[in-house]
């Protein structure tokens, strides 16, 4: 009996140790296909990956944590292709193109339709279609007195009216940033995967300039960081700020903080500047 008990023990290690390695690799597809913004294929593998864990020989408690981890990176991946989708559909408008602008929104809400499957965050999803309402009522002509009201009450339309933001930009996890030889770490207000907003203006940066940076989550940046270089976007003097750009997203500190998994952009908190 004890030798039975043993086998049978061993075959559900080796079971538990085989079906925890697919499910990371599943996960780890899924957190993938949310930085690419793969919205459709992330909603499929992620309901693959819920019915596999469901039926899996994982404890019923890690269970629940791993679904939901799995739900997250998915709604990650719809949040950022919604955004995409608005952007177009704006430019669209603004261009006169009311044909191509219709197609992009219809696209746009069968992804919020698929999103509403992935959060319960009734205040994100009411934001999402008050910005499809208002890019629907934006036109080459300008934008209905019902859309400028709501530009003048939505922080999430204002951000519309720069229509070169094409990368949702995040406030947390706080980010510093350190220039060159200067000793001196400096704050980024709020990052995209393509670029930082720095609270300061480093002496002798110009538009245009190359400049190597090191970038970290901690102040003092004494833990791990990334190095590289950047080019300088703007300078806002009126800001007292400083934008940088990388050539390369997946070469840029987000995405070498993501990979290293010490941001989690599910969590991080999207900026309303």
């Amino acid at each position: 009996m004890n030798s039975l008990n043993a086998q049978k023990l061993i075959e559900h290690e080796a079971k538990l140790k085989e079906q925890s390695g697919r499910a990371r690799a599943m996960l780890g597809m899924l957190a993938k296909m949310a930085v690419e913004r793969r919205a459709s294929e992330a909603a499929e593998l992620c309901d693959q990956y819920i019915a596999y864990v469901g039926k899996s020989v994982l404890d019923p408690s890690v269970k629940d944590r791993v679904i939901e981890e799995g739900r997250k990176h998915a709604f990650l991946a719809h949040r950022g292709k919604l955004d995409e989708y608005l952007e177009k559909a704006m430019e669209y408008a603004k261009q006169g193109d009311q044909i191509k602008k219709i197609g992009v929104l219809k696209m746009a809400d069968n992804c919020l339709l698929a999103t509403r499957r992935l959060t319960g965050d009734v205040e994100f999803l009411n934001e999402v279609q008050k910005r499809i309402d208002l890019v629907r009522e934006t036109s080459a002509a300008g934008q209905s007195l019902h859309a400028k009201n709501q530009v003048e009450r939505n922080d999430s339309a204002k951000a519309h009216k720069n229509e070169k933001r094409k990368y949702i930009r995040y406030a947390t996890p706080p980010i510093y940033v350190r220039f060159g030889r200067n000793e001196t770490p400096y704050k980024v207000t709020d990052y995209s995967l393509t670029g930082l907003q720095i609270d300061g203006i480093p002496p002798g940066l110009a538009e245009g300039d190359k400049i190597a940076i090191a970038v970290a989550l901690d102040p003092k940046l004494e833990t791990q960081n990334f190095t590289g270089t950047a080019t300088v976007a703007r300078v806002l003097l009126d800001k007292n700020a400083v934008g940088i750009a990388f050539p390369n997203s997946s070469d840029g500190p987000i995405m070498y903080f993501v990979r290293e998994r010490k941001i989690d952009l599910n969590l991080a908190e999207i900026s309303k500047n």
